[in-house]
């Protein structure tokens, strides 16, 4: 994945969830995130997955952070061309923290 590409986002809030919002066909999906949290079997509150295009995100699995535009996104490859991105953000009100999806597309 290089810089060269580019971003597309409708910069649409979305909340951070923890396990226990997740559908158990969500969980399923990250069996090996019981196995190996720290809590190792009680359900953990941390706020760390987001809903993407019919998908969920595990924030905390980001092999790869990327400046561009002036942010810092974590991507998501899914091909050599293409990887979902996020970005932290946090609420100037009230503090809590969201993030913004979008699909990074190589310029290659």
């Amino acid at each position: 994945m290089n810089n060269s590409g580019k971003i597309t986002t409708n910069n649409h809030r979305r909340d951070l969830l923890a396990w226990h919002e997740l559908t158990e066909r969500e969980q399923d999906q990250f069996s090996h995130y019981m196995i190996t949290s720290e809590t190792a079997g009680e359900p953990d509150y941390t706020p760390r997955f987001v809903r993407y295009k019919g998908n969920v995100i595990d924030t905390h699995d980001g092999p790869t952070v990327v400046d561009h535009g002036g942010f810092q996104w974590i991507a998501f490859p899914d091909t050599y061309w293409t990887a979902d991105m996020v970005r932290f953000v946090e609420d100037e009100d009230d503090h809590e923290w969201y993030v913004i999806c979008g699909q990074w597309t190589s310029s290659d």
